[in-house]
């Protein structure tokens, strides 16, 4: 019995040095043939673990001249002939911290485009209040 067990293992090492032989003429082959995947390779391994950039850059965010805070948003429902129509109702306040301030609201199929219209309503109704030592100055009752 043990030397069948003998055989056996010896036909698959001698089967495994033939595939490894196989292999290495293969990759012969082809590295004669193919330069142009030589180069390939080569690119991909100077370019592993980084991060390529794309070709479209992305728009360069531009700083906020206004603070803008969102107080409500209001799902609104119309019935219509067909079923409901769902439409968002945003209300935004907007400031600078130095005494300009207004609030603004926006109504769109969307909560983004009702934030969108709500900051540019609210950017049309700016008005200056007095800031006094950080505060705003009032009467006492």
């Amino acid at each position: 019995m043990s030397e069948v067990k003998e055989e056996k293992t010896l036909g698959t090492e001698e089967q495994q040095e033939k595939v490894v032989q196989a292999e290495s003429q293969e990759a012969k082959e082809t590295d004669a043939k193919a330069p142009e995947a030589q180069q390939d390779n080569a690119d991909k391994k100077e370019f592993a673990g980084k991060r390529r950039r794309r070709d479209k850059k992305r728009p360069i965010r531009e700083e906020k001249e206004f603070m803008e805070e969102v107080l409500q948003i209001d799902r609104v429902t119309r019935v219509v002939k067909g079923g409901r129509r769902l439409r968002f109702r945003v209300t935004v306040i907007i400031g600078d911290k130095k005494g300009k301030v207004a609030i603004g609201i926006g109504k769109s199929a969307e909560v983004v485009g009702g934030i969108q219209k709500a900051i540019a309503k609210a950017k049309k109704s700016l008005i200056k209040v007095t800031i006094e030592n950080g505060t705003i100055p009032h009467e006492l009752r």
